[in-house]
């Protein structure tokens, strides 16, 4: 009995060819482990840096967007600047010119005033008004006024760029006469419109300021 429990006890040697096969599972083993673990190590800095190399790339690509939309705007407004600059701005003057005379031999008292526009200083328009009132106390003065009224009707002929108004009052007429000479052609207009100071075009379109100036204060009009 003691000799058969003696002999399961003892324990089995393992043989050198079962010994390099267990040390090669384990090697195997020892290297899946190491497979894994750079595996489960790597893809995480892999991810990271391919989110990082997008994250700077969309950096990148809003920063030139940026700056070519700073481009163009700046270079927008740099032909704003220029259009201003190139774009000449039309300068409007006024001349005001006043003719008042009293005591006239026909019995009338005249106010006689032109009001003149200029476009980059050449005569554009103007406006012409003409008020007769009888001199008080002289009998002549209302026959003067009536027959202002049956004259002015061959002046009654505006055309477009000219038009004219006879107004009268209790006592005497006002006469009115707008000239636009970039609408005025002057073919069409009626010589007689020359035939009296109030109507007529006494100045070419485009005649300068100062010389409409000169010549009209050495008529004695206060012009201003």
């Amino acid at each position: 009995m003691n000799n058969s429990y003696n002999k399961k006890q003892q324990p089995r040697m393992i043989t050198s060819e079962e010994m390099q096969k267990t040390q090669v599972l384990n090697l195997e083993a020892v290297e899946e482990v190491a497979r894994f673990e750079r595996r489960t190590s790597k893809k995480p800095a892999i991810l990271f840096a391919i989110l990082g190399m997008f994250l700077i790339s969309c950096g990148t690509t809003l920063s030139v967007v940026q700056s070519l939309s700073k481009e163009q705007e700046l270079s927008q407004m740099e032909k704003r600047k220029n259009n201003l600059v190139e774009e000449k701005v039309p300068v409007q003057t006024k001349l005001s010119c006043t003719l008042t005379s009293l005591n006239n031999p026909d019995g009338t008292d005249t106010v006689f005033n032109i009001q003149f526009q200029f476009l980059d200083g050449g005569l554009n328009s103007f406006i012409k008004t003409f008020s007769v009132i009888p001199t008080a106390g002289n009998p002549l003065g209302p026959t003067t006024v009536q027959n202002y009224l049956t004259a002015y009707n061959d002046f009654l002929n505006p055309v477009n760029g000219y038009q004219i108004s006879v107004v009268p009052n209790e006592t005497g007429l006002v006469s009115v006469v707008k000239v636009d000479y970039s609408l005025l052609n002057v073919s069409q207009l009626s010589p007689k419109q020359n035939d009296h100071f109030s109507t007529s075009l006494d100045y070419q379109m485009g005649t300068n300021k100062q010389t409409i100036y000169t010549n009209l204060t050495a008529q004695n009009y206060v012009c201003e």
